[in-house]
């Protein structure tokens, strides 16, 4: 009892607003260290507001579809609430993940936020939440492999088949992987794997352990449910590859149209060469620059693509700096808006009830 109390006393000295705010700053450090603020700002200063504000449109609109795919997962295993509530969920969920190395720090939290507002089971959503990663890692692979082979001309052949051969194994990977999620056979998972669970359950000493065998079970069998019941749907499968396909080749969009404006694409001559550049950086930031909070990564892995085909390392770092900004950064000001608000409400109602 003793150490319980000493966890929970622990846990209560856990500010998340504190720890949120040095998420953030240790993410701006790290962009101040690899982007001279000068030459940045010197550089940015071509762009014109009109350019910027089409290229941050373009990604609100990307995280509404987001949202809006992630309501048709939800809708498909029978929730049937509002798109404006999942919306809420699922930025607040974005803005976390954008200042959490590995992207996945907001996970764990939408599942539970999920499963508080719609009833569902936690396998359920976390079936809606691994295929949404799925789809996106597949259709990522293969603008990956689409970008790889209309660059060739500007990568050593080396370079270009390890890149080339990495993106085939994740595409088919994740694509195999998708497919026997959402097609496989039976309706649930494998029967000697159920029988262990439950057996191993019954003969744990400890009542703590037998009621985690037996929830794992439980969360396993509907996990598989969930995927089944999505797979089912030809209306969701579709519309969910659309939608990803949509969101994907947006942000392809983004980096080309910052590309353009900096005068980097006519270094690059050819239009395949300028599209696959596009594919290929933003299919490639998204897949390596998740492990870096703040969108670091993002911005690192973008610019060093491009510094790669052109003679200003600075217009190439900007570019990447710019499609962080107009992205991560909107992400989080407007998940961090939506929480103030739900703030408010929360103490409006107490102030009632009091």
């Amino acid at each position: 009892m003793k150490d319980n109390g000493n966890v929970k006393r622990l846990l209560s000295l856990i500010n998340t607003d504190k720890l949120m705010f040095l998420l953030i700053s240790l993410a701006l450090l790290l962009a101040l260290f690899f982007f001279p603020p000068l030459d940045v700002i010197k550089t940015t200063r071509e762009i014109s507001l009109w350019v910027l504000s089409i290229v941050i449109a373009l990604y609100i609109f990307n995280l509404f579809t987001k949202a809006y795919r992630w309501h048709i997962l939800l809708a498909a295993n029978g929730w049937c609430g509002s798109f404006l509530h999942t919306a809420k969920i699922f930025i607040v969920i974005m803005a976390i993940n954008n200042i959490t190395p590995g992207s996945l720090g907001g996970e764990p939290l939408r599942m539970y936020l999920a499963g508080r507002k719609t009833n569902l089971s936690a396998g359920v959503v976390s079936s809606t939440i691994l295929i949404e990663k799925s789809l996106d890692l597949t259709i990522l692979s293969g603008e990956g492999i689409l970008g790889v082979i209309l660059v060739f001309p500007f990568i050593t052949s080396h370079i270009y088949y390890s890149v080339l051969t990495t993106l085939v194994i994740l595409f088919v990977f994740w694509g195999l992987f998708l497919y026997h999620m959402v097609a496989g056979r039976g309706d649930g998972p494998p029967q000697w794997f159920r029988e262990r669970l439950i057996k191993r359950g019954r003969m744990a000493r400890s009542t703590l352990l037998r009621k985690l065998y037996l929830q794992t079970d439980k969360f396993v069998n509907d996990l598989y449910l969930g995927s089944r019941a999505y797979g089912n749907s030809r209306k969701s499968l579709s519309s969910t590859l659309i939608l990803t396909l949509l969101i994907w080749s947006n942000e392809a969009l983004r980096v080309f149209i910052l590309a353009e404006v900096l005068g980097i694409n006519r270094e690059l001559y050819r239009l395949d060469s300028i599209i696959g550049m596009a594919l290929l950086s933003s299919s490639a930031a998204l897949l390596l620059g998740v492990f870096l909070p703040g969108g670091v990564g993002h911005a690192l892995t973008i610019g060093g693509i491009y510094a790669l085909t052109t003679t200003s390392v600075t217009r190439a770092m900007t570019i990447g700096l710019l499609s962080t900004l107009t992205s991560t950064w909107v992400c989080i000001a407007i998940g961090f808006i939506l929480l103030l608000c739900e703030k408010g409400k929360r103490e409006k109602r107490v102030s009632k009830r009091s």
